[in-house]
C-alpha cells in the first residue's frame, strides 16, 4: 500500500526483562515515508488516517503485520515471543474489531497470549469506559491488555479503575529521571507508588525510558520487570531474535500445573 506515492511499514522495537537483560516481546508501529517529507510518526500518521477515514485500513495492516512478525519470532522453548500492538480506545469500543483479531490470529496461528494490545491511559474517558467490555471478552479469548503511557501528564485515572490489564508501561515523564546522575526524590515517590499498585493488582510493569544500564539498574531496584529504550535497540523493520525464558506475565501452558490470575 503506497499512499500519495508513500510507503508504509511497520517497525519493531525490543522489549527487554530487566534481570536478564534479555528480549522478550516487541512492540511494533505503523509509520509513512513520504518522498518529500520524510518519515511520518504515528503520532502525526494516525490523526491524518482519523481524519480521512483511512485508519481501520491502517489498524489492520498493522495487526496482520504484527501478528505475522510475532509467529516467526520464537523463545528458545518454541514459542512466539509476543508483539505489543497500540489499538485505540475508541477502536476497543466497536466489538467487531474482536472478529478483526481472531481473523488475524488465525490466519498467521498465533496464540492469542502472544498478542498484547496496547491502549493509552491518556485516551478520554468515556472512550476507556465504552471499551471495557470489549477488552473484557479479549481477555477472556486469551488476548492480553496492556495500559501505556501510564504518568504522562494527561493520563486519564479513571483507566486505572475501569480498564482490565495484564500489564502497563509507564511513561518517560514518570521514568525520565532514572538515568540522571542525579537522582530526584519526587519522581522516585511517583514511580514507587505506582509500582505498589500494580504489584498488587498483578500488573506487569514496563519502564519507558531504559537508556542506559544506570536506568535499568534503578527500575530493577524499583520492582520493574520489563523495560524499553535505547539499552535494549530502537525502532527497525527486523530487530534481533534473542531471547530467554517465558515472558514475564505470560500465561502458562495448559499443562502447567498453576496458572497465573488476572486482574
Amino acid at each position: 500500500m503506497d499512499p500519495a506515492g508513500g510507503t508504509l511499514s511497520v517497525d519493531y522495537r525490543p522489549i527487554a526483562e530487566l534481570a536478564g537483560r534479555t528480549i522478550v516481546g516487541y512492540e511494533a508501529r505503523l509509520t509513512w515515508t513520504h518522498p518529500t517529507l520524510g518519515v511520518i510518526q504515528p503520532g502525526r500518521l494516525l490523526p491524518a488516517a482519523y481524519s480521512k477515514g483511512l485508519a481501520p485500513i491502517l489498524n489492520r495492516r498493522l495487526l496482520h503485520a504484527a501478528c505475522a512478525h510475532a509467529a516467526c519470532h520464537h523463545d528458545p522453548g518454541g514459542r512466539p515471543l509476543p508483539v505489543h500492538v497500540p489499538v485505540g480506545a475508541t477502536q476497543l469500543a466497536d466489538e467487531a474489531v474482536i472478529g478483526e483479531i481472531q481473523n488475524a490470529l488465525g490466519a498467521t496461528k498465533l496464540p492469542p497470549d502472544a498478542l498484547v494490545l496496547e491502549v493509552r491511559a491518556t485516551a478520554h474517558s468515556s472512550d476507556l469506559m465504552a471499551a471495557a467490555p470489549t477488552v473484557g471478552r479479549l481477555r477472556d479469548l486469551g488476548v492480553r491488555i496492556s495500559l501505556a503511557e501510564v504518568g504522562a501528564p494527561d493520563t486519564t485515572v479513571d483507566a486505572l479503575r475501569v480498564l482490565p490489564m495484564d500489564m502497563a508501561v509507564l511513561d518517560t515523564a514518570v521514568t525520565g529521571p532514572l538515568g540522571e546522575t542525579r537522582d530526584d526524590v519526587r519522581a522516585t515517590v511517583m514511580l514507587t507508588s505506582l509500582l505498589d499498585a500494580f504489584r498488587q493488582l498483578g500488573v506487569v510493569v514496563t519502564a519507558g525510558g531504559v537508556n542506559d544500564e544506570r536506568a535499568a539498574e534503578r527500575a530493577t531496584r524499583l520492582g520493574c520487570t520489563l523495560g524499553i529504550g535505547r539499552l535494549f535497540g530502537d525502532w527497525q523493520a527486523d530487530p534481533p531474535r534473542l531471547a530467554r525464558g517465558r515472558p514475564p506475565g505470560r500465561r502458562p501452558d495448559p499443562q502447567t500445573p498453576t496458572a497465573r490470575g488476572r486482574t
